[in-house]
């Protein structure tokens, strides 16, 4: 084919972007160090650089890129050159005399909670002086170098909560905190009531009424930038969720440096401003996202009726006494001191922290056991809701013998918000297991507060209890009243059509039951036990 004109130019055009885009930058080497004045601040950046010095005070020398600059002394003089205060972390500095020449003065991190560096070096006489920035993996970047001279980096636009950035709907919206000040207080939710530093403010007025929630987990995948995240009803106004750090997924051994606020209920044209502060005095800032996202609410915690009270000890009982405190070597006598539970049934019961030392000293959670039987295989269904950040297991017995299996609460539900749910199902061989209800290493439930849970056990074949049509309205909260009208079948269309799991009423293997799927099957199972009614 014939090259067109508008071919070779789109051709031209992206060979030149590609190549600008993985460009060397000028002063990759140290001949071609671009020279600096005294008192100045001048913007680098390592993107595309090379390696060509390994610093021995560097940090990573393996993955370190750098770029070069040259100073001039008069003579006699005192050099300071830094890269603290401005935006960019974890970049290292040498100071050569000469190109390939000995190395004066050498940092990596000394300064702005340990991601900047700065030297200082007496200059005898005039003489010119080789500055390598080195910058891990080559991402740091741009930043400021100066020499004899503070940094200051201007703040942004949404510096303040006058000046806040207009949002509009749910989405992801980027922010930058490098040269922001501090306009407000620390959060009150801040862990360990540390200060906030650089915060920067969003306005948000809904379109709608309804539910949504404020996150910045999507910047700490990459950044790991530690936020405070608060919302208010506008500026100077009322707290209407805060958060700090994260940490209720059961699963980081750590604090999450992100933010995930409970819900909030908005109303259309009211005006919400959104407060992110980065966490800690010793911040430099940096950039991230803020995430708003549309949610049906929080969790209402409503044990069933026919749930069955674990006979777990009240608040700091002996736990020896404890019937099912599980397979756990500290007890005795070592047995599996676990409750027997049967498929359909509801159970539920409370978990805290113990506060008074065990014989041996050591502080333990409380944790509830319970066992079953299996005569044929069945894929076992565990339900319910805890309001606290818990894990569920499940063991062959006996204990550490067997195949164990494992699950955990819903880790994007934070259990201050309300509560937290959990589905879990496995494919299980006949045999005898344990089941387990225990708090995560991130939560200390205190007993009495916010420590109760409940769940229900199924298997492959149907439960006895109320008609499954029922799905209608209590108290104007979804969920069984014992009537079949039509709020349940307003209610099952709602779920249906927005995938929810509670409209799975498909088939599996010919008997009625969650299958996991949403289809016909579901339809028309739901509209036989709608118009069969309830028995």
């Amino acid at each position: 084919m014939k090259p067109t004109l508008c071919g070779i130019l789109i051709a031209t055009a992206i060979a030149v972007l590609d190549a600008a885009a993985t460009a060397q930058p000028a002063n990759d080497d140290c001949a071609n160090a671009i020279p600096v004045a005294n008192h100045s601040v001048t913007s680098w950046n390592p993107v595309g650089a090379t390696q060509s010095v390994t610093l021995p005070c560097d940090n990573f020398p393996p993955d370190a890129v750098d770029v070069w600059y040259s100073y001039t002394t008069t003579g006699g003089e005192t050099v300071t050159i830094t890269t603290c205060g401005g935006p960019t972390e974890f970049v290292s500095i040498g100071v050569f005399a000469g190109c390939g020449g000995p190395l004066v003065a050498c940092d990596s991190w000394s300064c702005i909670a340990q991601s900047q560096s700065q030297v200082t070096f007496q200059a005898p006489g005039p003489e010119t002086y080789y500055i390598c920035l080195v910058g891990y993996l080559g991402v740091e970047g741009p930043g400021y170098l100066a020499i004899n001279a503070p940094i200051t980096v201007p703040p942004p636009p949404n510096d303040t909560c006058n000046t806040a950035q207009v949002v509009t709907g749910p989405g992801s919206y980027p922010f930058d905190t490098r040269g922001a000040a501090v306009d407000s207080p620390p959060a009150p939710c801040n862990i360990g009531g540390r200060t906030d530093s650089h915060d920067v403010f969003f306005r948000y007025t809904p379109s709608t009424d309804g539910w949504v929630r404020f996150d910045t987990l999507q910047n700490t995948q990459s950044t790991r930038l530690d936020t405070t995240l608060q919302v208010f009803d506008g500026c100077g106004g009322a707290l209407l969720a805060c958060n700090d750090d994260v940490n209720w997924t059961g699963v980081f051994s750590g604090l999450w440096p992100g933010s995930r606020t409970c819900p909030v209920h908005v109303s259309a044209a009211s005006t919400y401003i959104i407060r992110v502060a980065c966490a800690g005095a010793a911040s430099s800032g940096g950039q991230g996202v803020l995430r708003i996202t549309a949610v049906t609410g929080p969790i209402v915690y409503t044990p069933p009726a026919d749930a069955i009270a674990e006979p777990g000890p009240t608040c700091e009982d002996d736990y020896n006494s404890d019937p099912n405190y599980g397979c756990n070597p500290r007890v005795s006598p070592p047995d599996y001191r676990a409750t027997p539970l049967n498929l359909c049934d509801a159970r539920t019961g409370h978990i805290h922290a113990r506060t008074t030392p065990v014989s041996d000293g050591t502080l333990i959670h409380d944790f509830d056991a319970y066992r079953f039987t299996l005569t044929a295989p069945q894929t076992v269904r565990v339900k319910g809701q805890a309001q606290f950040v818990g894990l569920v297991t499940l063991f062959q017995l006996p204990c550490g013998a067997g195949t164990a299996f494992s699950g955990q609460l819903d880790q994007y539900t934070n259990p201050e918000c309300g509560s937290a749910e959990f589905d879990l199902a496995w494919d299980l061989a006949p045999g005898e297991y344990h089941l387990g209800i225990g708090v995560a290493n991130v939560n200390q439930p205190n007993c009495g507060q916010n420590d109760e849970y409940w769940f229900r056990i199924t298997g492959s074949g149907p439960c006895p209890g109320p008609c499954p049509a029922d799905l209608g309205q209590q108290g104007g909260i979804p969920g069984q009243d014992e009537v079949l009208d039509n709020n349940d079948f307003v209610v099952f269309i709602d779920y249906f059509f927005n995938a929810d799991a509670r409209a799975d009423f498909g088939l599996q293997g010919g008997v009625p039951g969650q299958d996991g799927l949403f289809d016909n099957n579901d339809f028309v199972v739901f509209i036989d036990a709608f118009f069969a009614g309830c028995p």
